[in-house]
């Protein structure tokens, strides 16, 4: 049995992990490309398959049809489904193999779900694609976005997790932000409001 995971990204029917030192493998659901297999991958795999090509991820994460990581030093790639502009690689289209996103070396980390990804930058700024029905993006509008896109001018960004229509992310100093759909609260703000730009999490004590 292998003991030498060092990271696993879980997708809706798919998961992908990384084995030492940077060997990422994908098994489940195919049918977008997302297990980067290539155009002679099958509809679906049930055990460990390796994706060829460099072996030097770092981190990797599934969303509903699609996979996205970072290899070193720091490049984001993106694959499967991207038929919302999700995969950050325009002009939109699918793709079975890893393909770069941009041409960036300093990507920290990055988020993904349904139909959106967002991701941070080494200068601690934020970026989102993807579907923006909801204001799921923090663009201040409601455009779905292609490539990767700044959010906002703030550049003290640590973390940041997608949902389906939502996204929330925590900033350096230790506050909570969140922006798109809110119809069930799921903001943090008090209210149902949706949202277009990321919004402080309130909190009253007690």
């Amino acid at each position: 049995m292998a003991s030498d995971w060092v990271g696993v990204g879980v997708g809706q029917g798919h998961v992908c992990g990384i084995r030492a030192p940077g060997a990422l493998y994908c098994w489940g659901r195919n049918t977008d490309g997302e297990l980067g297999l290539g155009p002679s991958g099958p509809g679906q795999t049930r055990t460990p398959t390796l994706v060829p090509g460099a072996q030097d991820w770092t981190l990797v994460v599934g969303g509903q049809g699609h996979t996205c990581g970072i290899r070193t030093p720091g490049r984001l790639y993106c694959f499967g489904d991207g038929s919302f502009g999700q995969l950050g690689i325009a002009p939109r289209a699918d793709t079975n193999v890893p393909l770069q996103v941009g041409d960036g070396t300093d990507w920290r980390t990055v988020a993904t779900d349904t139909f959106h990804s967002c991701g941070i930058r080494g200068a601690g700024t934020l970026w989102c694609w993807g579907r923006n029905v909801e204001g799921q993006l923090g663009v201040r509008d409601l455009t779905d976005r292609d490539i990767p896109t700044l959010v906002g001018s703030d550049s003290n960004w640590a973390d940041v997790s997608v949902g389906r229509f939502h996204t929330c992310a925590r900033k350096a100093d230790g506050t909570a932000w969140c922006t798109g759909m809110s119809d069930d609260g799921r903001l943090g703000n008090g209210d149902l409001e949706r949202r277009n730009t990321m919004t402080q999490v309130i909190w009253a004590a007690g």
